[in-house]
């Protein structure tokens, strides 16, 4: 692990239920930077607990399907996107994602549908047509 994703978790660490996080909202920035460490479990647990007390909390089901996907855990990715996407139809991450994992498993009719959705959202986006 690099100094600045070190310093970067021992300061989201600082901040996660501190005075400026009352609500323990800074789970999810918590648990990317423990993603990206490659720690899975301390990320895992912290995404779990989180999630829990803040069920609507989108970002938190973005980054638990990302965590899912390090993990080789597509199924349970695919759920987490799935849930970011009910909280919020629009979301270009979790239609992306789903749109990826689609596309890697051969299901090219699934992976359009989140596709064309995406081309209306971001319809600017110079990569999306040339991968799909």
């Amino acid at each position: 692990m690099g100094q600045p994703l070190e310093a970067h978790i021992r300061k989201m660490q600082e901040f996660y239920w501190s005075e400026a996080d009352p609500d323990g909202r800074g789970f999810v920035p918590l648990a990317d930077a423990l993603r990206q460490a490659g720690d899975f479990i301390e990320a895992h647990r912290i995404l779990r607990d989180g999630v829990g007390r803040h069920p609507d909390f989108l970002s938190g089901y973005v980054v638990a399907a990302w965590l899912n996907l390090d993990r080789g855990k597509k199924d349970e990715a695919e759920g987490h996107f799935r849930r970011a996407l009910q909280l919020d139809p629009k979301n270009i991450v979790a239609l992306r994602g789903l749109a990826d994992l689609f596309q890697e498993r051969g299901e090219e009719s699934q992976a359009l549908r989140y596709v064309e959705v995406l081309m209306m959202e971001d319809p600017l986006d110079p990569g999306l047509q040339e991968r799909f």
